[in-house]
């Protein structure tokens, strides 16, 4: 006779255990603080979006952004209230101050020194200039001047040329009839070096009224307007020494004499003027 086996039934499942549940949780919570900044990252961006293209496209967001933030600037205090000008000589102080271009009342933070800079450039005294912003209100130039030191003849056209040799635009010659003339071609390329040759002899330099620079080598330096100077193309400057020193012994240059060739080391080469006395005898040759 077969035993009856008693039938069991299947156990039911398990309820998870508080360890399973904290694990989902974490993992919802980490997938939503990976998920959540690209989601605000995508809702910004399409609301910025919206936003530049309802007011007129990108150029006129811009512009009205850039608008309040100088109103909001101007409610801070950072608006022009000064303009302070260094060194200031010879340019006209309205040309500078209408070329720097700054508004009293005016958002500093719109003002815009590069562009004061070209402009200032553009005037013909202004060599170079530095322009600033000294916040919340107050503009700040510092102006280098050209420096007039001769007057430039060339094809019988006069200029006003600076220190450097450079031509100072729009400024007529007449003013500056006191200055030196040089002659020729590229004599204003060589000024800076004529200055400082004749810088070693005041005597010459206080004298000089004009100078030609010949076959562009050399120059031929007139002084009292009536003396020619022909120097050497090689040390110039020991030539002018030796003249000098022989004027202060004997008074050459109150002489009537009309030009002095210095272009031999051992000799003076005077010419007189048209019936002078003879020439000193000193003037011909080394002094003693």
């Amino acid at each position: 006779m077969r035993a009856l086996i008693p039938h069991r039934a299947k156990p039911a499942a398990k309820a998870p255990t508080r360890r399973r549940r904290r694990i989902s949780l974490w993992k919802a919570a980490t997938w939503l603080a990976v998920l959540a900044p690209w989601a605000l990252i995508g809702g910004l961006t399409a609301g910025i979006v919206w936003v530049v293209w309802s007011e007129g496209g990108p150029d006129s967001f811009a512009a009205r952004v850039k608008s309040e933030a100088l109103l909001a600037s101007l409610r801070l205090g950072f608006e022009i209230d000064q303009v302070w000008v260094k060194n200031l000589h010879r340019s006209d102080r309205g040309d500078v101050l209408a070329a720097v271009g700054a508004v009293r009342g005016e958002p500093i933070l719109e003002f815009d020194p590069k562009a004061a800079r070209a402009r200032l450039l553009e005037l013909p005294w202004i060599k170079d200039a530095v322009v600033a912003r000294t916040l919340p209100r107050q503009i700040h130039v510092d102006l280098t001047e050209r420096v007039p030191v001769a007057l430039w003849q060339l094809e019988h056209r006069l200029t006003v040329i600076d220190a450097d040799g450079d031509v100072v635009p729009g400024i007529a010659a007449d003013g500056f009839g006191r200055l030196p003339i040089l002659v020729g071609k590229g004599a204003n390329d060589e000024v800076r070096a004529l200055m400082a040759l004749v810088g070693e002899t005041p005597e010459i330099a206080r004298r000089m009224t004009a100078a030609v620079f010949v076959a562009e080598r050399r120059w031929t330096i007139r002084i009292d307007d009536r003396i020619d100077l022909r120097l050497p193309a090689d040390a110039p400057g020991a030539a002018l020494a030796r003249l000098v020193a022989i004027d202060r012994e004997q008074d050459l240059f109150g002489r009537d004499i009309v030009a002095i060739d210095l272009r031999l080391n051992d000799r003076l080469i005077v010419r007189m003027a048209p019936g002078a006395a003879d020439a000193p005898t000193a003037a011909a040759g080394r002094p003693s």
